[in-house]
């Protein structure tokens, strides 16, 4: 979580470093960023002018996002500072624009949340055939009552047991015989062993460099059938 903050362009400020001159632009380049993450937009243009299809009016345009064939009008709102939700004529006024405009829908971003009326407002865009529909997102830090019950961190306390490589010995196993040698050799020394299959594919030297694979080797010298090479474990 991030510290105190008056208003979202601080909030822009404490995770880059710098604070836009232009009031409202660092919470406009953030929620940009946001969308472009969560959304993976492909173009997203930040402060755009767009004139009016039915009038001469021009429409300041907070993020426009043009992606998949559809346009996104986005309108960031941030009430911190006087501590209210965004309202319901922050919506009509955006749908307003909506009409006049060649752009599909529209996504009003806030700070502090929505009113009743404005959740209600949004609400009807998706079931009015003759409005442009509008969307809402809340966009701010985390605080103590989001995170609350969830679990951020595990702490895994565990031991292993790791073989001594430069002190220990292998021999590949190419007989039932030699196999059940060996096993008779370590229940001498008190271990219990038990026998497994193990698919050997590729061979190395002791410096574990690649000497060569197993279908290279002849198996009329070695007595190699392609199969799976016995072997055997063992603990104490």
């Amino acid at each position: 979580m991030l510290n105190s903050y008056n208003n979202m362009d601080e909030v822009f400020e404490q995770i880059f470093g710098y604070k836009p001159s232009k009031r409202g632009k660092g919470f406009e380049m953030l929620t940009g960023a946001v969308l472009k993450i969560i959304n993976n937009a492909n173009d997203i243009t930040h402060d755009v002018k767009k004139t009016g299809l039915f009038s001469s009016d021009i429409y300041q345009i907070d993020l426009l996002i043009d992606d998949n064939n559809e346009s996104l009008f986005v309108e960031v709102k941030d009430y911190s500072e006087r501590k209210s939700k965004t309202g319901r004529g922050d919506a009509q006024k955006l749908a307003g624009a909506l009409n006049n405009l060649d752009v599909n829908k529209g996504l009003l971003v806030s700070a502090t949340g929505f009113t009743n009326p404005t959740i209600k407002y949004s609400q009807s865009t998706k079931i009015n055939p003759k409005a442009k529909e509008i969307n809402l997102c809340l966009l701010r830090p985390t605080n103590d009552k989001d995170t609350e019950n969830l679990i951020f961190e595990f702490v895994v306390d565990a031991t292993f047991q790791i073989m001594d490589h430069s002190k220990s010995k292998t021999n590949i196993l190419l007989n039932m015989e030699s196999l059940n040698k060996a096993i008779e050799e370590l229940k001498k020394e008190g271990l219990v062993v038990d026998k497994h299959e193990a698919r050997v594919c590729e061979f190395f030297d002791e410096k574990g460099m690649h000497l060569s694979y197993r279908e290279k080797f002849d198996s009329s010298i070695y007595g190699i059938e392609k199969k799976q090479f016995p072997s055997i474990s063992c603990s104490r």
